[in-house]
């Protein structure tokens, strides 16, 4: 389902079931009230690692690679591989490391072996000749690090995430996207569509005066104003 789909289909509840005051919510506080619980239904749902995360909620974000110099005497490989971009928050499922939700993949979209690990953990990792050409990947604020000892992952300039992201639009406009993501469809599973409607609705009906509501993070309008 289209994401403008989906942010109609609440639309259409309200108008019909709602006075008329309800009518100030923007499309986009709609939104971000049906990501928040997509995510919400998603980590309940799925939060044992032995249930399977449905592709449809999947989504690939395209991360550039840079070498940056560290100190030899902390552990670190002779050089560390960042992001050149911020990664968008992803929904956390509660699973240890966060491996079964998450694959790392070179741009060929061939898996990567790779070890994701605390980045407190960074500096220690692969210090022996056991684990020394082992990539390690840790997430650090907003920012992705690979690290290896061996040399050939020093050659990596770009790598591919496949992951559950909190905010879909972030990835979409993060890769690049100049369009309208809600023209893109929603990534959820088609069983969970109902439910996060009815979610997003029992919220937005509870709020008498939205008029009066600030939301003081950046929305999507100002990633679009961004991409344009």
């Amino acid at each position: 389902m289209k994401t403008r789909e989906l942010i109609f289909r609440v639309l259409q509840f309200l108008s019909i079931n709602s006075d008329d005051s309800i009518q100030d919510f923007s499309e986009e506080y709609i939104y971000n009230v049906l990501i928040d619980k997509r995510a919400f239904l998603l980590k309940q749902h799925y939060k044992d690692a032995r249930k399977a995360v449905p592709r449809s909620c999947y989504q690939t974000l395209n991360v550039p690679l840079e070498k940056i110099r560290v100190v030899p005497d902390l552990k670190y490989s002779d050089v560390l591989l960042k992001s050149t971009i911020n990664i968008p928050e992803m929904v956390d499922f509660a699973q240890e490391t966060g491996v079964a939700t998450t694959i790392i993949m070179s741009t060929d979209y061939t898996a990567i072996p790779f070890n994701l690990v605390t980045f407190e953990r960074l500096p220690t990792v692969g210090s022996n000749k056991w684990t020394r050409n082992l990539l390690y990947v840790a997430l650090g604020g907003k920012s992705l690090y690979c690290k290896s000892f061996n040399p050939s992952f020093n050659n990596l300039n770009k790598v591919l995430i496949f992951g559950v992201f909190s905010d879909p639009s972030e990835v979409f406009y993060a890769n690049g996207n100049t369009g309208d993501f809600y023209d893109e469809e929603f990534p959820v599973d088609t069983s969970m569509v109902d439910s996060i409607i009815k979610l997003a609705l029992d919220e937005l009906t509870r709020i008498s005066r939205p008029k009066d509501i600030l939301n003081d993070g950046e929305g999507i309008e100002d990633q679009r104003s961004k991409a344009v």
